[in-house]
């Protein structure tokens, strides 16, 4: 997510906060460093060869289902994800930065049943959705703002509905890239490791609510994570 100024900016800090990182706050520091920027797309290679995490998301995905996704991602996810669903159903991208927007857009462009809004995902209200679909955004903001995005996400979808989450985990202690992810997130991603130490489902208030499976790949360095509302 690369974000520039938003323009959807509030007066209460804490708002501030949540608008600046939600629209990728750690992609603009990729923008200027260019490092992390190579780092992470070398990672966005690795995390998308063979589209495997795509296919474990869009496994939770049902043509003609009804889907949001919160925050546009670099690659094919948002068209990928509009083709999986199909004119029968809908698809709603949400993102803070209007570059993102755009660039949406025209990825979208072959597929009219899906939209990309400029939007903090916290304050879009639309749906219920039958599936939401959390592709690599929690990383990129800190704790007490997972803690929100994850509340609000679950209050997003119908009775029977899912929430998948697919992110970064914490690898297992052989993995070879274990050390290279820890600094890089030491320096450059401040807010990922809170992925390490907490499970998705311990930034959920009402998580009993809904029953949760989790499965990880790559040697625990992904994890997919689905919050299916049971009531």
């Amino acid at each position: 997510m690369i974000a520039g100024q938003p323009e959807v900016l509030r007066a209460k800090p804490v708002k501030v906060v949540q608008e600046s990182l939600i629209g990728g706050f750690g992609a603009l520091v990729r923008q200027v460093a260019g490092t992390k920027y190579s780092i992470n797309r070398w990672l966005l290679a690795t995390r998308e060869r063979d589209n495997r995490l795509q296919r474990l998301a869009f496994a939770e995905i049902e043509p003609g289902q009804w889907v949001m996704q919160p925050a546009s991602v670099y690659g094919s996810f948002g068209p990928n994800l509009a083709r999986h669903v199909g004119s029968q159903g809908r698809v709603d991208i949400v993102d803070v930065a209007r570059v993102q927007v755009e660039s949406a857009t025209r990825k979208l462009a072959p597929y009219p049943w899906a939209r990309a809004h400029h939007a903090n995902c916290l304050d879009f209200d639309r749906g219920p959705y039958d599936v939401v679909v959390c592709y690599f955004l929690l990383h990129e903001v800190p704790d007490e703002v997972k803690r929100e995005v994850v509340n609000h996400l679950l209050g997003r979808v119908v009775p029977g509905g899912k929430v998948v989450f697919v992110d970064y985990a914490k690898p297992k202690w052989w993995h070879p890239l274990k050390l290279i992810t820890s600094i890089v997130f030491d320096t450059l991603e401040p807010f990922a490791k809170g992925l390490w130490r907490n499970e998705v489902r311990d930034f959920a208030s009402a998580g009993d609510r809904f029953g949760w499976r989790r499965e990880t790949i790559f040697g625990d360095l992904f994890q997919k994570v689905v919050a299916t509302r049971e009531r």
